[in-house]
């Protein structure tokens, strides 16, 4: 091939690549946006992050093909993906002065397969947790957390499973529980619900885990019980917080439509991209799916995610507090 044709495709295949990213990722956020009419478009809203990553990709190829009409759309999207993702490095909506009480939770996805229960408990016992909300808790791992977190309490519910659906709460010495609940979805699978208090804070805890929505029927009810919680923290007497593996991102619909008008906001806003799940799928990269809701009575002093223990998701480590606290 000579030098002067493949200049010549060099300068047709650049500005066609450029098209077809930058339409493409166009179409994907638009369908997005419309989760809440299938489940199959809902689950192109976790990946805004990589929207605004192709699109300035395809932004470069277009001005390196000096493709013009291409290069103003590629702009669009990425403008478009970049308002999504902006929120990440936005106020979460409410700062902390000093003075009053705080907590700090923290949420794990332990993966029932994992065997790097040293690993997993190490870095639980670092964190200083004052609550653990722990997720695909079987007896395995029930029996590895509770010989190994000193200083903590298993709280007692029998939501002990083998189908990655077990999940556990665990208290911090100093901290005085009520009678937990055990909620259930329509697929049988549990969640639970807690008020501890220590001192002059009192705090409502719900930990869940949603099923992964692949189908109609696991989309509905990951959209259900994510409402429930929502709607019961939302009415709680004291601040509350739900913490868990959503299996949602803050784009989905059914986020979204549960926090609406609601008095919760996701800790993390604010913290930065940090994703807790990284697919398989590895032009996804990690995406953030588990979360922390924090009553608006609190204050969010910090969020941040931690490092990889042998499960699939990473956990996430949230600072909260009475208005006036001190950031730990």
């Amino acid at each position: 091939m000579s030098d002067s044709t493949r200049a010549r495709l060099s300068r047709l295949l650049v500005p066609a690549a450029a098209w077809g990213i930058a339409l493409g990722v166009a179409l994907c956020m638009v369908a997005a946006r419309m989760g809440g009419v299938h489940w199959t478009l809902d689950l192109l809203s976790h990946f805004h992050v990589q929207y605004l990553g192709f699109g300035l990709g395809a932004l470069l190829l277009a001005v390196l093909g000096r493709a013009r009409w291409a290069a103003v759309v590629a702009l669009l999207v990425s403008i478009l993906a970049g308002q999504a993702v902006a929120p990440l490095w936005g106020s979460p909506g409410q700062s902390a002065d000093t003075g009053g009480p705080s907590a700090r939770l923290v949420a794990l996805n332990v993966l029932t397969t994992n065997r790097e229960h040293g690993d997993v408990t190490q870095w639980l016992l670092q964190q200083n947790a004052d609550v653990i909300v722990a997720q695909e808790v079987d007896e395995r791992w029930a029996r590895a957390l509770d010989s190994a977190l000193d200083g903590h309490r298993r709280l007692p519910t029998d939501t002990l499973r083998s189908d990655n659906f077990g999940i556990a709460i665990y208290v911090a010495e100093g901290w005085g529980a009520e009678d937990p609940t055990v909620h259930w979805t329509e697929l049988e699978l549990p969640w639970l619900e807690v008020v501890i208090h220590r001192g002059d804070l009192d705090l409502r805890v719900f930990g869940v885990h949603t099923i992964p929505p692949i189908g109609a029927r696991n989309y509905r009810s990951r959209g259900e019980q994510l409402m429930a919680a929502v709607t019961a923290a939302a009415s709680s007497p004291e601040p509350a917080l739900i913490a868990g593996d959503f299996n949602a991102t803050i784009w989905s619909s059914a986020l979204r439509e549960a926090l609406d008008g609601q008095s919760l906001r996701p800790a993390c806003l604010g913290s930065g991209l940090w994703g807790t799940w990284h697919s398989k799928l590895m032009f996804t990269g990690g995406i953030l799916i588990d979360h922390v809701l924090v009553d608006e009575r609190l204050a969010i002093l910090s969020h941040r995610v931690g490092k990889h223990v042998g499960s699939d998701h990473r956990g996430i480590v949230v600072d909260v507090a009475s208005p006036g606290a001190r950031p730990r």
